[in-house]
C-alpha cells in the first residue's frame, strides 16, 4: 500500500516537473523571439540619432575647379553641381528674358534648397534659400567661389578695398565694399558685399538671415 501511493506521488511530482520543464522552455523561446526585435530597435534609434546629428554638423560642400572663376555667376553652376534638381519652374516672370526656378535636394538636407534666376536686358538676378546654415557658412562659401572677397573677415564693421588688374592691356581698378548689418545684440544678420570694376557695372551679393534659412541674393546691375 505505501509502495502504491509512493509511486501515485513520483507520478505527480513528474509532471510537475515536467510541465515546469515546458513552462521555461516557452519563456526561453519568447525572450529569444523579443531580443532580435529590441535589438533592431534600438539600432534604428542609434541610427536616427546618427542622421540627426549629420544634420547639425553638416557644412555646404566644398568648391571644385569647376566651381570656381567662370565667366560670370559662380553661385548657380555650384548648387546645380552639387545638388539634384527635384523640379524646374520657367516664365514664372513675364517681364523678365528669363525666369527659372530649381528646387534642389541632397541627403544632407532635410527641406529643399530653392534657386530663382531671372534675367532683365543688362542686370542677372538670383536669389538662393538655404535652410539649416549660418551667415558664417555662406559667407564663407561666397569666399571659395569669389577669392576677390577673401580679402574680408566676418565681423561687425564696414570694410573696403581696392586692386588694380590689367583687362586687355589697360590698367582698372577695382573695388570691393564689406558692409554688416547689425542687430541689437551685435549680430551679423544681413551682409552685403560689392564688387565694381570695368565700366558702370558692379555685381553685388546679399547674405540674409531669416531665422531657419538664408536667403542669397545676387545681382549683376549696370547703372
Amino acid at each position: 500500500m505505501l509502495l502504491k501511493n509512493f509511486n501515485i506521488l513520483r507520478k505527480s511530482e513528474m509532471k510537475k516537473l515536467l510541465l515546469l520543464i515546458l513552462l521555461l522552455t516557452a519563456c526561453s523561446a519568447d525572450k529569444k523571439e523579443e531580443q532580435p526585435k529590441t535589438e533592431t530597435k534600438q539600432k534604428e534609434v542609434v541610427q536616427k540619432e546618427l542622421v540627426e546629428e549629420d544634420y547639425i554638423k553638416r557644412k555646404l560642400p566644398q568648391p571644385t575647379e569647376q566651381d570656381i572663376n567662370l565667366d560670370g555667376n559662380e553661385l548657380k553652376p555650384y548648387f546645380l553641381n552639387h545638388f539634384s534638381i527635384k523640379r524646374e519652374e520657367s516664365g514664372f516672370e513675364p517681364e523678365a528674358e528669363t525666369s527659372i526656378k530649381y528646387f534642389l535636394e541632397s541627403r544632407s538636407f532635410k527641406k529643399q534648397i530653392i534657386l530663382t534666376e531671372s534675367i532683365y536686358g543688362l542686370g542677372e538676378y538670383l536669389s538662393i534659400t538655404i535652410p539649416e546654415s549660418s551667415i558664417s557658412e555662406v559667407f564663407s562659401l561666397v569666399q571659395k567661389l569669389y577669392p576677390a572677397f577673401e580679402k574680408f573677415k566676418l565681423e561687425n564693421t564696414e570694410a573696403t578695398a581696392s586692386e588694380n588688374n590689367v583687362y586687355g592691356k589697360m590698367n582698372f581698378e577695382d573695388k570691393f565694399e564689406y558692409i554688416p548689418k547689425i542687430d541689437k545684440n551685435g549680430e551679423i544678420k544681413r551682409l552685403t558685399l560689392k564688387h565694381s570694376g570695368i565700366g558702370p557695372s558692379y555685381v553685388k551679393i546679399e547674405i540674409i538671415d531669416l531665422g531657419n534659412e538664408i536667403l542669397v541674393k545676387y545681382s549683376f546691375e549696370t547703372t
